[in-house]
């Protein structure tokens, strides 16, 4: 089941974050970030006694744009859909608020991310360099809404 983020989920979103996404970000950095934008973070319930199993993360970055700040399914929840199912539920957030544009940024290395992202229709704006804390680069996507 997804639903919206409460207050109760961000210890588990918190691990999903660190154990999935290779991030300088701190927890109170993502506390931070989820205070601030916590209409926009969706987690999804494991069918074992309401365990999160995986989060979608959004934010805003001016009127017209929302950001993916991150998405992540524990391993062994993966391929059964539930990251395209976050997504859907985070970008449907994002058209009822009335976004112009979504941007995110993704591991140059990610190739199943790139996939899903570029079949909903985002299309490749920019590469940083050396993004990510082990060097590696990132690349950042937007779509037009």
């Amino acid at each position: 089941m997804i639903r919206t983020a409460t207050d109760d989920d961000i210890v588990s979103i918190i691990y999903i974050w660190k154990e999935t996404i290779e991030t300088n970000n701190t927890p109170g950095d993502i506390l931070r970030v989820f205070k601030r934008n916590r209409r926009y973070w969706f987690v999804c319930d494991g069918m074992e006694g309401g365990e999160i199993i995986g989060f979608a993360a959004g934010s805003v970055k001016s009127r017209s744009r929302g950001h993916i700040s991150g998405i992540a399914v524990l391993e062994e929840h993966r391929e059964k859909g539930i990251g395209k199912s976050l997504f859907d539920v985070l970008i449907a957030a994002f058209r009822q608020q009335n976004f112009k544009k979504i941007t995110l940024e993704v591991r140059a290395s990610n190739k199943t991310a790139i996939r899903l992202y570029e079949g909903y229709g985002f299309k490749k704006t920019d590469i940083i360099n050396k993004y990510y804390p082990d060097g590696e680069d990132a690349i950042n996507y937007e779509k037009i809404l």
